[in-house]
């Protein structure tokens, strides 16, 4: 139980010794939860840092949530046909 308050502070061979697990995959099996919440807070900095630089450009962006749907950048784009067609050449 000791090891979840020292995952955040040191690395995690140095954890896997205090645990005196026989391997890193043991303690990584046991605390896997714990290694995925170590990876959200950079990310969270990452993006706070991110949307901290946008901001102060003035530029607004939208965030797709969940439920968007997403178009991959490489997706072929429709051509939009006009109202009003060219008449036909005799």
């Amino acid at each position: 139980m000791t090891v979840t308050y020292i995952l955040p502070a040191v690395n995690f061979k140095e954890a896997s010794e205090f645990a005196r697990h026989s391997n890193i995959q043991t303690t990584a099996k046991a605390y896997s939860e714990i290694l995925s919440s170590r990876r959200e807070i950079p990310t969270m900095l990452l993006n706070n840092i991110v949307d901290g630089a946008i901001q102060s450009q003035g530029i607004k962006i939208n965030i797709p949530t969940k439920n968007d749907k997403i178009i991959p950048i490489n997706a072929p784009v429709a051509e939009k046909k006009s109202q009003k067609q060219a008449p036909k050449a005799k």
